[in-house]
């Protein structure tokens, strides 16, 4: 059997593992055999580019009992802050996943944003949720990349967003980082900043005029300040807050998880959505058409481009 080839192991773990020999497997029907091969690019200026559904009815909202779980790879690219001399204000995000509006808002803030942002201190990942009552910047779990990579941009990294619904009346934001230099550089492997608050009412609210979207805010209005500047990919969303161990299979270093598949993962009864970013995606002349790949997902879940051309799929980010 050559370098780099895929068999099947009898006695290895849920997890793909990394040889210098090869890749082994504990179970095929939990990898991908071809791996990950595409991301999608999102391109400075106009038009303004976004990845959304193409069915009002695919709301994401997300509501649960317990909570839920965003998650994605992302690359962010040097130029997207850097439209104008003046960064952006704290309240324009440039979004990865989003489903929200009126987040500057303490009364009208609906929804949930995972973004980017930068201000004078420097590159910030958030995760915002439309806590009733808080202020802004209390409904956010906050991350400053700048003080902790030395190129954020052109950097890949697994970033991960939980809310937990303690059933106290309070809820909890975990947001976390993982890259190839965090896992060789700190103690744990990984960043992250958590938030808890109570909300005005238990629950959230959301919008009720769009749908969840990739890249951008609204799939509707796509802008170009509120745009990902960069490459995304294997995005996902789950109807619960993932465990540790189970985000620690999601990222799987040093292989990633570029051959788990996530509908035989030990959490797919929670995966809701799972937008590979390119596979399974087609090109009409004008659009790129992209399914739910979750098992569970239906047909006004599958999402569909905006602004972009076939040029923007691309190689994946992931190694």
């Amino acid at each position: 059997m050559g370098y780099g080839e895929i068999y099947k192991s009898t006695w290895w773990g849920e997890v793909c593992e990394f040889w210098p020999w090869g890749s082994v497997y504990w179970d095929i029907a939990q990898c991908l055999p071809e791996g990950d091969t595409y991301s999608f690019l999102f391109e400075e200026g106009a038009p303004a580019q976004v990845v959304g559904a193409d069915n009002s009815s695919a709301t994401f909202k997300l509501n649960f009992s317990a909570g839920y779980t965003l998650a994605g790879w992302i690359k962010p690219n040097e130029n997207m802050f850097s439209t104008g001399s003046v960064p952006l204000a704290n309240y324009n995000q440039r979004c990865i996943t989003d489903f929200s509006s009126s987040i500057s808002s303490t009364a009208n803030g609906k929804g949930y944003s995972l973004y980017l942002r930068k201000i004078a201190s420097g590159t910030r990942v958030c995760f915002w949720t439309a806590f009733d009552g808080l202020t802004e910047s209390n409904r956010r779990a906050e991350l400053n990349l700048s003080s902790e990579v030395s190129d954020v941009y052109e950097s890949t990294m697994f970033v991960v967003a939980r809310l937990t619904n303690n059933l106290d009346g309070t809820w909890t934001q975990n947001l976390r980082v993982y890259s190839d230099w965090f896992e060789e550089n700190t103690a744990q492997g990984y960043i992250e900043d958590t938030n808890t608050q109570t909300p005005l009412s238990s629950g959230m609210s959301y919008p009720s005029s769009q749908g969840l979207c990739f890249g951008n805010t609204d799939d509707g209005t796509p802008t170009t300040t509120s745009e990902f500047v960069g490459n995304l990919d294997e995005m996902s969303l789950w109807s619960a807050p993932l465990s540790d161990t189970q985000v620690e299979t999601l990222w799987s270093y040093p292989t990633h998880r570029i051959h788990l598949n996530l509908n035989s993962s030990s959490s797919s009864a929670d995966l809701e959505g799972w937008y590979r970013m390119g596979e399974n995606a087609t090109w009409d002349g004008v659009k790129w058409d992209m399914p739910n790949t979750a098992t569970g997902g239906l047909p006004q879940d599958d999402f569909e481009s905006n602004g972009m051309i076939e040029a923007d799929r691309v190689d994946s980010i992931i190694s």
